[in-house]
Parts: structure tokens; C-alpha cells; sequence
């Protein structure tokens, strides 16, 4: 098979992959959103982000077991795990914008709010961090695109991350069932 058609084939399948991770970022999303103050909704969110490297797994799995790839390369798997969390972002970061902007403009303002509130009690045990403080009221509130690019840019890191390992556990795997 020609390295144009593996390419092809590769990034089809990581966008219909990215597309199911990306329902999954939203759902996790919403609950991180939707219980902020809550500690168990602090533990589900947490516990669906542990999940995120066996989704990719096996997702990356079914990817290498349905492809008509016959000798799949690390490269190519790993080109597969970083496409699959880069459109899953970009399905997570149109929610993300439409929730910030036009459903509830004002959660980043009042969670910034909170931050900074926060930082004011943790400033008398803790007199150093200051100047840290300065910086981030120098920043301001985030606007619902520069969440959205961070989000984009997190998720990448997050496909790189995850990738390298699950491309070698996935091309092991592979290489002894074929």
C-alpha cells in the first residue's frame, strides 16, 4: 500500500474516532462545568479523564484491527493518536466557545473572580506568591477563544502524550498477532 493511501486511510479514521472522543470531551466538559462546586462531580470529572488514555487505546486498537494496513508502523499509529485528540478538540472547543460566549457569558468572569479571592486567603500563609498574583490579575479574565485555543493546543499535548505509548503498547500487540 502506498504511504499516500496509509496517510488517506489514517486520517479518515482518526477523524471518525476523534468525532466519538470528542462526544466524550463534551460530556466531560459539561459535568466539569455543571458541577463545579461539587466534590463528587470533582471525582467524575477526574475519573473521565483517567479514562481518556483506554479510550485511545482502544480506539487506536480498532483502528490497527479494521484498517487494511497490513505492516502498520509505529509512525503511522502514533500519526493516528495525535489526529484522533486534535479533532476531538476541535468538537470540545465549539462547545466550549458557545458555552462561554452565549450560554453563560459570565462563568469565566466569576470563576476568575473566585481564583482571584482564593489567591487573597492562600496570601497571608503564604506571602511569596504575590507577585504571581499580580501577573494573573495583569492577564485579566480569559475570553471564550483564547479557552478555545488553549483547549486545542491541551489536547495535542495530551495526543502527543498519550500517543508514544499506546502507538509501541499497540505495534507490540500487533506485531505478535501477525
Amino acid at each position: 500500500m502506498e504511504k499516500i493511501q496509509i496517510r488517506a486511510i489514517t486520517n479518515r479514521a482518526a477523524m471518525y474516532y476523534g468525532a466519538f472522543l470528542g462526544i466524550f470531551l463534551i460530556v466531560r466538559f459539561l459535568v466539569e462545568v455543571l458541577t463545579i462546586d461539587s466534590v463528587a462531580g470533582s471525582f467524575v470529572v477526574s475519573f473521565l479523564f483517567m479514562l481518556l488514555p483506554v479510550i485511545a487505546y482502544i480506539f487506536t486498537l480498532r483502528f490497527t484491527r479494521q484498517s487494511k494496513i497490513e505492516d502498520i508502523t509505529f509512525g503511522t499509529l502514533f500519526r493516528f493518536c495525535f489526529f484522533m485528540f486534535f479533532f476531538a478538540s476541535l468538537f470540545l472547543v465549539v462547545v466550549q466557545y458557545i458555552f462561554y460566549r452565549f450560554i453563560q457569558p459570565d462563568y469565566l468572569s466569576l470563576q476568575f473572580a473566585e481564583l482571584i479571592t482564593n489567591i487573597d486567603a492562600i496570601l497571608a500563609e503564604m506571602p511569596q506568591i504575590a507577585p504571581y498574583k499580580e501577573m494573573i490579575v495583569e492577564f485579566g479574565t480569559p475570553t471564550a477563544s483564547q479557552i478555545a485555543v488553549q483547549s486545542i493546543w491541551i489536547y495535542s499535548v495530551v495526543g502527543v502524550l498519550f500517543g508514544l505509548p499506546i502507538a509501541g503498547i499497540v505495534k507490540s500487540i500487533h506485531k505478535k498477532n501477525y
